[in-house]
């Protein structure tokens, strides 16, 4: 009964037909960085460069739902641009073969996805209330009092930046 290791859900789980697609989107998500991180010689397998594992499920949830929860973003313009492109070209090599539309339409949907994702590296204004709306999304069970202050701080930023969205308007 110890709040802070119980699972927390931040999705509902998939089921059927979107099990299957998000399983194909997982497996081409990892072909695509996996290649990239050898091609580049990356260190760690690209782990921090290309992304961190949160940035990985940010582009399945986008993918899946259009939307994300995830924070923090963290991959880097340089590498999220290369991945998108290898995945883009990647889904039309495959196109050419009818028997991989389920592959390449998974890596179209990827690279569209990750052209979607916001970055959490340098937060601004314009997202930041998106951003704060993931942070406190993934925040666990407030069982500690450093919880409960982080949480109120966040909620305090978000009032701040809806303040200045307030800014000019009549």
């Amino acid at each position: 009964d110890v709040p802070w290791i119980k699972a927390v859900s931040l999705a509902e789980p998939y089921k059927g037909d979107e099990m299957l697609k998000v399983v194909t989107l997982a497996a081409m998500g990892s072909l695509t960085l996996n290649t990239i991180a050898t091609d580049m010689s990356l260190p760690n397998g690209g782990y921090g460069l290309t992304g961190v594992c949160n940035d990985t499920v940010a582009v399945l949830e986008m993918a899946m739902s259009g939307s994300t929860n995830c924070h923090p973003i963290t991959y880097s313009g340089r590498f999220l641009m290369h991945t998108a492109r290898y995945a883009n070209d990647l889904a039309k090599a495959l196109a050419k073969d009818r028997s991989m539309k389920k592959e390449s339409d998974a890596l179209s949907l990827l690279a569209a996805s990750m052209m979607k994702l916001p970055s959490d590296q340098s937060t601004t204004p314009v997202g930041g209330r998106e951003s704060v709306r993931r942070m406190l999304n993934m925040m666990p069970p407030c069982a500690h009092q450093m919880t409960v202050d982080a949480k109120k701080i966040i909620e305090e930023l978000r009032d701040e930046i809806d303040d200045f969205s307030a800014y000019g308007k009549k």
